[in-house]
């Protein structure tokens, strides 16, 4: 099965990439406000490290399933579709490369295959 990788990373990109922008710009407010909240005395130092470190992580987890979601769509036709999903939701872009990577490999011994047959 022959596709069209660049278009397929463009869609993932078109999804990541503001994603990954409005999720580290929430984050930073986020600290932003939590730091001054400490400044004023609002909040305790030990609050402020638990505040500060919560709330970017479950953002993270937003780029996380659109790298999932990504994955999933690109492997629906397979029965490994959860384990890619899964794997994206844990490993992010890592996840994508390796999906990317193992996809050329396919791709280039089909093609040495059919090449091969031909001779």
């Amino acid at each position: 099965m022959e596709i069209n990788l660049r278009s397929e990373i463009e869609k993932l990109a078109i999804w990541y990439i503001p994603v990954a922008f409005i999720t580290t710009t929430i984050a930073s407010l986020y600290a932003i406000d939590i730091k001054q909240a400490m400044i004023t005395g609002e909040i305790l130092p030990g609050a402020y490290m638990a505040l500060a470190s919560a709330f970017p992580a479950s953002l993270k987890l937003a780029i996380n399933i659109v790298v999932a979601i990504w994955l999933y769509s690109q492997t629906k036709a397979s029965n490994r579709k959860y384990l890619w999903f899964l794997f994206g939701l844990i490993a992010n872009l890592i996840a994508a490369l390796i999906y990317i990577a193992v996809l050329i490999y396919e791709q280039n011994a089909s093609n040495k295959s059919l090449n091969t047959g031909r001779s």
